[in-house]
């Protein structure tokens, strides 16, 4: 019964939860996966060093060499949804990138919706990965290109910076420290990967953090600007998946009279505020329109979360 009931409420947190809370499930289920191939793979063998396993798992990571990356292109996309399987170092890359995401990626939910996290998370890791096969081949790192590189650390520091570049005193409360302003520890992150250049090790996967970072706040500076990179990715999506999807049928919006008379309050009332910035107006509206035409029980679970926050602000 309790099983039952956990997945229940990871199936409820999968749909309702919004980009943000599906991209940390699905890094986490797929590391669990790759977790039990690992384990079949040394029952199967018997081999203490698990040679076999790690060959397997080259052909979805992304190498530096262009001649395999040309004969293995899914890595572009598999590798950001991997972590390192030497364990347990791989356990603690793989809870510092979702912690990490879940922090920041909670701010900024706040102010983007899914439709613009989404394109920001995904090109900030396909940016490092480029930034990666890029400097590997140009500055020839590893000599035999032997490297390959797993992870979302790209994606994650991508949406790091984004998050800076948006609300830098933003302030997060540390133990030990306190209240921290975002700019200081995402500083922190990248001189991290920027000193680290000047080791031996994880050389590529440096490059890439710092790749995705620049892209990141890239994203954001034209956000602000007014320019919204992630419509171009969206409408791209859109064309190629709309041969995919199935036709829906009309159906009924059942509206729950008060949820509705709170949620419309609670939003005008924000937007009357005249601390409210732009973007954050222009998602009320948006909300609201939606709440007129669906009802409030068709709300995503992002834009439901949205309003909460809204509503602690009154």
């Amino acid at each position: 019964m309790a099983n039952t009931s956990i997945i229940d409420d990871l199936k409820h947190q999968y749909y309702a939860g919004g980009f943000l809370s599906r991209i940390i499930m699905v890094n986490v289920l797929v590391y669990l996966v790759w977790i039990l191939i690992l384990i079949g793979f040394k029952v199967a063998t018997g081999d203490p060093n698990n040679i076999a396993f790690f060959k397997f798992l080259k052909w979805f990571s992304l190498p530096s060499d262009l001649g395999r990356l040309i004969m293995q292109p899914w890595s572009i996309f598999t590798h950001f949804f991997m972590h390192d399987m030497h364990l347990p170092g791989g356990l603690f890359h793989l809870f510092f990138n979702m912690y990490g995401l879940y922090i920041f990626g909670k701010i900024l939910t706040v102010y983007m919706r899914d439709k613009q996290f989404a394109p920001l998370y995904f090109m900030s890791a396909l940016f490092g990965a480029f930034t990666y096969v890029l400097a590997y081949n140009i500055f020839n790192l590893d000599g035999d290109h032997s490297a390959f590189a797993v992870g979302a650390s790209a994606a994650v520091m991508g949406v790091v910076l984004a998050t800076t570049v948006y609300d830098p005193n933003y302030q997060l409360r540390l133990v030990f420290l306190g209240n921290v302003r975002i700019l200081w520890i995402a500083a922190i992150y990248v001189l991290v990967d920027v000193f680290s250049l000047g080791g031996s090790t994880n050389l590529g996967g440096h490059i890439a953090h710092l790749g995705g970072a620049f892209f990141g706040a890239m994203f954001m500076l034209q956000w602000k600007r007014g320019n919204d990179w992630s419509i171009p990715i969206n409408k791209f999506w859109d064309f190629i998946s709309r041969p995919f999807q199935r036709r829906k049928s009309p159906r009924v919006a059942y509206i729950n009279e008060e949820k509705l008379k709170r949620a419309t309050s609670s939003l005008k009332k924000a937007k009357s505020n005249s601390g409210t910035s732009k973007s954050k107006q222009q998602r009320i509206d948006e909300i609201l329109d939606k709440i007129s035409e669906e009802g409030y029980e068709n709300l995503s679970g992002e834009e439901k979360e949205f309003l909460f926050q809204i509503s602690k602000e009154e």
